[in-house]
């Protein structure tokens, strides 16, 4: 991605990330610059959550294992009642935050992130830190594909 891209949409108010492949590795270990970009959209105001298939007792270890639980405003996990692609697990998340799905992004890695996004009217980027291919996450067509979660400050014209 070019580093002078910009979100040509309305700003979001609430972030809303994937956690395996996005954030994190297979293993549970943040992905370089995953807390320093947290921190930018922190010091921004930024509302974020966290929408995984992961079961809710696993992510809350892996987020203080990782010290980013305060990041956070909602977690949907798997075991909640929605699994990915529903997009009820989005629309629960909206309605927890008072978010609109205008007011939101999705930041997924996966075709799945893609399509949930999409069902529940959410705009989607994805990063290529995971499994899935570019050409797969193209054929969802996602707002914006990017190298990592890293790029994500640059999107939304933040320092």
């Amino acid at each position: 991605m070019s580093t002078d891209t910009h979100l040509t949409i309305t700003p979001p108010k609430l972030l809303i990330f994937d956690w395996q492949g996005t954030l994190a590795d297979n293993s549970g270990d943040l992905f370089s610059g995953v807390r320093e970009t947290l921190d930018i959209l922190k010091k921004n105001n930024f509302i974020v959550a966290l929408a995984t298939s992961m079961p809710r007792e696993y992510i809350d270890v892996l987020l203080q294992e990782n010290h980013i639980e305060n990041y956070f405003t909602m977690i949907q996990t798997g075991d909640m009642g929605y699994q990915k692609p529903d997009p009820q697990m989005l629309h629960a998340i909206l309605q927890a935050t008072h978010h609109t799905a205008s007011d939101a992004l999705m930041i997924g890695d996966s075709l799945a992130d893609v399509v949930m996004a999409n069902d529940a009217g959410i705009a989607a980027v994805t990063v290529l830190s995971g499994s899935d291919t570019k050409i797969m996450l193209e054929m969802a067509k996602p707002l914006l594909i990017l190298e990592s979660i890293n790029e994500l400050p640059n999107l939304l014209k933040l320092t």
